[in-house]
């Protein structure tokens, strides 16, 4: 039987992984009874998550791994509902739960410079490895921002006001599809039953991280707390596929920073990692001092010496 390896950012908050495609492709496989060997990955600037390794190849991004297993017709992809008649509905739930949903992600998380500053730009400087953590939380900014403005008209983008009205345009999308879901979704464990489908490991995949992940901006979190149905969807899937998963305390420390956490961050780092940084460092420094002149060699000695023997000639000369 094919081993599968599956490389996923780490997770917290009760989440397995913070990456919307991580979570996706595992909470797909978890769905599917499909098992794979979890291996967590935090070096996101020479590896790409998530990224399903077999023994002959290795495939990257949720999409792809997915589209993988379903060619596959694995026995145990009998754990999801998939029916031939459902396929286009299931494909046009996806498409508008990632277009509501996603936008939030990219909102909240990232845009918001408080939410960064204070949260999520601390949270990824103490999971990734040193020196990453100084740029990779700013090069995902940067793209979630990209990405967010890319589905707004030109008239907006250019507006002085065009956050205003990014936010109340992403949030009443948000709240109007989260109302939808709820209204649907009464009296069944899933989106079309009692088995999951492809659609619920999407929808469970936003709908946790908005609800289970901190931030400075609360409005979606609060709409799903107080959306039963939501809510319960999700704490079932968590309980059900991943054993409740395990709690972590950063919550309570990244905000009122009650606790010490000095222990843990000395215990995280990784003193090769360091040694090495502060040897490249230090060799880069040097050849920048030669390179601009501002370390010399000085042969002022030697040139000297030559002078202090030519007098001495001279003196036997006059003799």
């Amino acid at each position: 039987m094919t081993e599968y390896h599956l490389d996923i950012f780490p997770g917290d908050f009760d989440l397995p992984s913070l990456d919307p495609e991580c979570l996706l492709t595992l909470t797909y496989c978890r769905f599917s009874g499909i098992p794979v060997k979890i291996h967590h990955q935090t070096n996101l600037f020479s590896h790409k998550v998530p990224a399903l390794r077999t023994s002959k190849q290795t495939i990257y991004g949720s999409d792809k791994i997915i589209e993988f297993f379903e060619t596959k017709n694995l026995p145990s992809n009998n754990g999801m509902m998939n029916p031939a008649d459902l396929k286009l509905k299931l494909r046009a739930n996806k498409t508008m739960a990632k277009e509501r949903l996603e936008p939030c992600l990219q909102l909240f998380w990232w845009n918001d410079l408080d939410n960064y500053n204070q949260f999520l730009r601390a949270w990824y400087a103490k999971h990734l490895p040193f020196p990453t953590n100084f740029f990779i939380p700013n090069s995902l900014r940067k793209k979630a921002i990209a990405k967010l403005e890319s589905k707004f008209s030109t008239k907006i983008i250019e507006s002085e006001s065009k956050w205003k009205v990014i936010e109340n345009e992403v949030t009443n999308d948000a709240r109007c599809y989260l109302n939808l879901m709820n209204e649907n979704m009464i009296g069944q464990n899933f989106c079309f039953g009692d088995k999951p489908t492809s659609f619920d490991a999407v929808l469970f995949t936003y709908l946790s991280l908005l609800y289970k992940v901190p931030t400075k901006n609360t409005i979606i979190q609060n709409h799903i707390v107080l959306t039963d149905s939501l809510k319960n969807y999700v704490d079932r899937i968590l309980k059900m596929y991943f054993n409740g998963a395990r709690s972590n305390t950063f919550k309570e420390s990244a905000f009122n920073n009650s606790g010490n956490n000095e222990n843990d961050s000395f215990s995280r780092i990784n003193w090769n990692d360091v040694i090495f940084s502060g040897v490249v460092a230090g060799l880069l420094m040097v050849f920048y001092a030669f390179s601009k002149g501002i370390v010399r060699i000085n042969n002022d000695d030697d040139e000297n010496d030559e002078h202090d023997e030519i007098p001495q000639e001279q003196h036997e000369e006059h003799e």
